[in-house]
């Protein structure tokens, strides 16, 4: 751990990059657009900047900036560098509305940071607030990134994407007086019951996404078996680039059976200070 905290005060360049190592990719949340900022390169290419002088503590920052307690991280908005263009990607994505409103929006999102008069300065809060578990990269680098790619040329043959959900749920008593609550129970309330929603709609979307993928692999296979039976001489059925076994592991405090310990975990503050016990405890919550 103390090494992690020395490179706290360093640049993204002092990561380890190599393909044997882990690619670390820190989310925040843009207010204007209401969409997840990604420090990735490919990101700040958009912002005309590069990524590998921005301090590490001020990333770390602006993915933790939750509303109401703590202050924005603001980023400039860089004139394009000449030899910049729009990416190819960006221009056919905007033609899905109809086919794909998902890839479009993302899309439109991204050709806003061109747009450097009308929008010359990024202002990042909490990444939860966009992408509570930060899973959302992996799934869009399944359907169309990345990570599709190495699937497509056959460099993964196993897929496991692990989520470790720290989610919390103390009781609530507030139900149980006449009076409403205030104010700060209230901002609380509209902060954190939307991230939870769209926290457990992201964990049941990757599922999907694997059953989907499984699907379609078991799909051309059994179509396959019954055109031999058919027609033995007929050409194979083109099959899916790069077949995988993809897995989802769900980590979080709700699936436990002891219904004390459940209750004692979901019962732990979200805070930056825990005691030593609450620390060992989630360390060994099973």
């Amino acid at each position: 751990m103390r090494s992690l905290y020395r490179g706290m005060g360093g640049r993204l360049r002092s990561l380890p990059a190599s393909p044997r190592k882990p690619f670390l990719i820190l989310n925040a949340t843009n207010l204007a657009l209401g969409e997840r900022f990604e420090f990735t390169q490919d990101q700040f290419d958009v912002l005309g900047s590069d990524i590998a002088a921005y301090p590490i503590a001020r990333a770390v920052a602006a993915s933790s900036a939750f509303p109401f307690l703590l202050s924005p991280i603001s980023l400039k908005n860089r004139p394009k560098p000449e030899n910049y263009q729009t990416p190819v990607e960006f221009k056919n994505a905007l033609e899905d509305f109809q086919r794909n409103r998902r890839r479009y929006e993302w899309a439109k999102n991204q050709i806003l940071y061109e747009d450097k008069e009308n929008h010359p300065f990024v202002h990042l809060m909490d990444g939860g607030l966009a992408d509570n578990l930060g899973v959302r990269f992996i799934s869009d680098s399944f359907r169309r990134g990345t990570i599709r790619d190495l699937i497509t040329n056959e460099k993964i043959k196993q897929l496991v994407i692990v989520v470790v959900n720290a989610k919390t749920a103390p009781p609530e008593n507030f139900d149980k007086q006449e009076s409403p609550p205030g104010l700060p129970v209230i901002a609380y309330k509209v902060a954190t019951t939307s991230m939870d929603n769209y926290t457990f709609e992201t964990i049941e979307m990757m599922k999907e996404l694997r059953d989907s993928r499984l699907q379609a692999q078991r799909a051309v296979t059994d179509c396959q078996g019954i055109l031999k039976k058919a027609c033995p001489t007929a050409p194979p059925i083109p099959r899916l680039a790069g077949s995988i076994e993809p897995y989802v592991v769900d980590i979080n405090f709700e699936s436990l059976n002891d219904q004390d310990r459940q209750t004692y975990f979901l019962s732990l503050p979200t805070s930056f200070s825990l005691s030593r016990k609450q620390a060992d405890d989630r360390r060994t919550y099973q």
